[in-house]
């Protein structure tokens, strides 16, 4: 639920992840799904590019080639449904988000956050099974465009809700 009159409210009945974001990003919703992983959506502080015709490979739905602005941020969400990726072996410190086991890792900007030039990664993984730590991941990839955005995703991490 949002906390504020300045948050809205995301549920996703596929993956049973809910989170609260600021009223000022813009959300757009994923449904692609490739054969480990499912995208979930992107948040941005500025509008996304129209999701790729599905001709196109998975990993480019919604992506945002332009560079972040200053004090900009891309996050995208997804969920990792393979026994190849587990908790236990991605990188960051134990944490608890919605409940459930997780690491969050912060560091240099990599991968998809490079590629929109952001200057830092945030990223956290959920595990959906909380009584073992196994089973599916979500995922949470935030791209900052220096720090002024890093409380909101925190916030938006302690938002989180995935059903026990």
């Amino acid at each position: 639920m949002p906390t504020t009159t300045r948050e809205v409210s995301a549920a996703f009945p596929g993956s049973g992840l809910t989170f609260s974001y600021p009223r000022t990003w813009t959300l757009t919703r994923i449904r692609r799904a490739g054969m480990v992983y499912a995208g979930i959506a992107y948040l941005s502080s500025r509008p996304t590019q129209a999701p790729c015709p599905p001709q196109d490979h998975v990993d480019c739905a919604g992506h945002q080639p332009r560079p972040l602005r200053p004090g900009g941020l891309l996050i995208h969400w997804y969920a990792w449904g393979t026994p190849a990726i587990t908790l236990a072996t991605q990188p960051g410190r134990p944490a608890t988000i919605g409940g459930h086991p997780a690491h969050v890792w912060t560091g240099r900007a990599v991968g998809l956050c490079h590629t929109v030039h952001g200057s830092r990664t945030v990223q956290a993984w959920i595990t959906q099974s909380p009584a073992t730590g196994n089973g599916q991941l979500i995922e949470m990839t935030a791209c900052l465009s220096g720090s002024a955005q890093t409380a909101a995703v925190q916030s938006l991490l302690k938002s989180v809700h995935l059903p026990t």
